[in-house]
């Protein structure tokens, strides 16, 4: 039944009457499905944020180029 509210294959209050709980809660579920599923879908590790990626990333970049301008100043 869950995964029907999930999907939006069955509606809200039919799922509601069905499981026998409110309305409020069979929507709490699907919101706490939904919210899970796009944190797992988010690059790094679990509990690491979007930026703390991008800034990972970022500091990488600016060391490598760094790397780059040592190699530039050695050769000249």
């Amino acid at each position: 039944m869950w995964l029907l509210v999930v999907r939006g294959e069955v509606k809200v209050a039919r799922a509601a009457s069905q499981v026998g709980v409110g309305r409020s809660r069979i929507i709490r579920v699907r919101q706490v499905a939904h919210d899970g599923a796009l944190a797992v879908s988010e690059p790094g590790w679990p509990g690491e944020s979007a930026w703390d990626v991008e800034w990972a990333q970022a500091h990488a970049e600016i060391e490598r180029f760094g790397e780059v301008v040592k190699g530039l100043v050695i050769t000249f």
